[in-house]
């Protein structure tokens, strides 16, 4: 008897297991029975592309030109993310009558601007607690001695000093200096050269702190325990930036915080730097 012609459409089990070994993995297999041998593809174990968190935003909440200062130079050490003003407090000059004598010291740019409204500053010296500080004093006229950021540093250069100082600082303001330094013998005053007044949230601001990721940046307790007391309740996902540590004690949620490593506008953004919405290196 004649053989029978082979069927050019009969495959084996091998040719089978040869056709999958040898299709992309990309292929997708139809959910069939497959010949004994054959190994049924899977997915498990392979990875899925994943959906990128949202970005954070950068809530702002320094007076005006305070907060667009911040914003540019963020935006300069590569902070692609949204930012939103919302300036909770607003600086208000005001007159204290008469100064007594005394060398100027400063803890605020808000005070050197005040003060220059009041009296000639051009060739003076002045005393300033950081360098953004001392920037405000050199672009009135003055010659400035600069202390490492904070109250204390400041103290421990003027305790140095003879004296007589006069601090010029708002109606809000941390810490005693003219105390310290009575205290130390040195002869200081104080007065009260600007206000600064308390505004609430903006709806966005307070909308997207509590519905979206945030990065906010506070700079003093005061600004800490307004923002809290306007939010009532924590932030769904907000990440402190805290000019110093102390600023944690007005923040009722401090274990969703960052320390800058030096307490000045550097050191914020220095934490800002690498985070999420920052693309480049600062």
């Amino acid at each position: 008897m004649a053989p029978r012609p082979s069927d050019p459409r009969r495959t084996t089990a091998a040719d089978v297991s040869s056709q999958l070994l040898s299709m992309p993995r990309t292929v997708s297999v139809m959910s069939q029975a497959l010949p004994l041998g054959c190994a049924r593809p899977t997915t498990r174990g392979m990875s899925r592309p994943r959906t990128p968190p949202p970005q954070r935003h950068l809530v702002l909440t320094r007076p005006a030109d305070q907060s667009a200062e911040f914003a540019t130079l963020a935006r300069a050490r590569g902070w692609d993310g949204a930012i939103l003003f919302s300036p909770v407090t607003r600086i208000v000059p005001l007159d204290p009558g008469p100064l007594p004598e005394g060398e100027l010291v400063f803890t605020s740019a808000n005070g050197v601007r005040a003060a220059a409204r009041l009296v000639p500053l051009a060739g003076r010296r002045a005393w300033a607690v950081g360098e953004r500080t001392a920037q405000a004093a050199r672009a009135v006229g003055m010659t400035c001695r600069v202390a490492g950021g904070d109250a204390k540093s400041l103290f421990a250069l003027l305790r140095a000093e003879p004296g007589p100082f006069l601090h010029l600082h708002g109606r809000h303001v941390t810490g005693d200096l003219p105390g310290w330094l009575n205290d130390a013998g040195i002869p200081a005053q104080a007065r009260v050269v600007y206000d600064q007044q308390a505004l609430g949230l903006s709806d966005a601001a307070r909308q997207a702190l509590m519905t979206r990721p945030c990065v906010l940046p506070l700079m003093s307790l005061r600004t800490a325990r307004l923002i809290a007391e306007d939010l009532g309740d924590r932030p769904v996902d907000t990440l402190l930036l805290a000019i110093a540590e102390g600023v944690l004690h007005n923040w009722p949620w401090p274990d969703r915080a960052l320390v800058a490593g030096q307490p000045d506008i550097a050191g914020l953004l220095d934490r800002l730097a690498g985070m999420a919405g920052t693309t480049r290196p600062g």
